[in-house]
């Protein structure tokens, strides 16, 4: 049977998947008693010792047991092959037709082979597959499912219009699980290609890089690479990250952000936590004022609206700004006395 409506119920959520991964109406078909998968022969986006976990199998094998004789009041879904046999989804259920001695289980078979399978084909395949293991059965792994995910994103455009929400909706996850995993993508793919090796900086997380993919038209590539050399030497969090950039992108010129990124480098510590690197005073008190200057352009907003905590809030900020001119001052006669030591060589 060809017409999704003719399907059985179980049938046809996965059906409509199907239909959504681009494989129109008509070139599939539902096969009530198909054989069981070749072990051999499957696509699979799961960890192999997670292709079909034994207790999951065994909880399958009762929920299937009652309905040797009548496979179509089976709640469970059909896998799903291509038409040379390769199994697209379903080896835990598989696992359990054969620990239960089935030789055949209800599949919807497509009317594709995937062995010679051009390269837009193989890509769909990889698609459907990523899809059905998203939405139903054994949950992935949060590794899993970034790996499904960003295999049916390889050939997504960030920028193109409507391209996250797209991708959402056809893996049925939150756009914002979707952008932040496309947006660190973008941001390994740039550093690899300005050079930036992040081998070993375990540190670096999937939000250091997002918030970096994120930021792609607020940075030019010389920007870009000093900043996340910077986090990665001085094992910046993320909010620090965030601070930093905020900052940087205060700036004017390019020229004016590299050499304020080249001030924390310069600033960086030498005292060490093990083998932690720590950034400077100087470095942290411009973290921290990156708090404050956040309300430049809203200065009502960080107002006491507490009645009777006024007093305390303005002679906070007032002793803030004291210690704050007496830091300048300090840094001023600083500046002054190397200035005169770098003349008098």
């Amino acid at each position: 049977m060809r017409k999704i409506s003719s399907f059985p119920g179980q049938a046809q959520g996965t059906a409509l998947k199907i239909v959504l991964a681009e494989f129109p109406e008509g070139t599939f078909v539902y096969a009530p008693n198909h054989d069981l998968a070749d072990p051999s022969m499957g696509m699979q986006i799961r960890d192999d010792q997670n292709r079909a976990p034994v207790k999951t199998v065994a909880r399958y094998r009762e929920i299937m047991k009652p309905y040797l004789l009548n496979r179509n009041d089976l709640l469970m879904p059909p896998v799903v092959f291509t038409a040379d046999g390769y199994l697209l989804d379903g080896w835990t259920r598989t696992e359990a037709a054969r620990g239960l001695n089935w030789l055949t289980y209800p599949a919807i078979v497509l009317d594709d082979n995937y062995q010679g399978a051009p390269e837009a084909l193989v890509e769909k395949f990889h698609t459907l597959s990523a899809m059905l293991n998203l939405t139903h059965g054994t949950g992935l792994s949060t590794a899993e499912t970034e790996r499904a995910i960003l295999l049916v994103a390889k050939n997504i455009d960030l920028d193109a219009p409507g391209a996250v929400n797209e991708l959402a909706r056809k893996l049925q996850i939150s756009r914002s699980w979707a952008n932040g995993l496309l947006s660190a993508r973008e941001a390994n793919e740039r550093a690899a290609r300005v050079g930036v090796d992040l081998s070993g900086a375990t540190w670096i997380t999937r939000t250091h890089m997002a918030d970096l993919g994120n930021w792609r038209e607020k940075m030019t590539n010389p920007v870009f690479k000093a900043l996340l050399e910077h986090v990665r030497d001085a094992k910046l969090s993320t909010p620090a990250q965030r601070v930093l950039a905020k900052q940087v992108f205060a700036c004017d010129t390019e020229e004016e952000k590299l050499a304020l990124i080249a001030g924390e480098v310069s600033s960086l510590g030498n005292v060490t936590n093990g083998h932690h690197g720590r950034p400077s005073d100087a470095a942290k008190l411009r973290q921290a004022l990156g708090k404050i200057t956040r309300y430049t352009d809203s200065p009502g907003v960080p107002v006491e609206t507490i009645a009777g905590g006024s007093d305390t809030h303005v002679k906070t900020i007032d002793a803030a700004i004291r210690t704050l001119y007496a830091i300048r001052d300090e840094q001023l006669k600083l500046d002054h006395q190397r200035l005169i030591s770098s003349g008098s060589k």
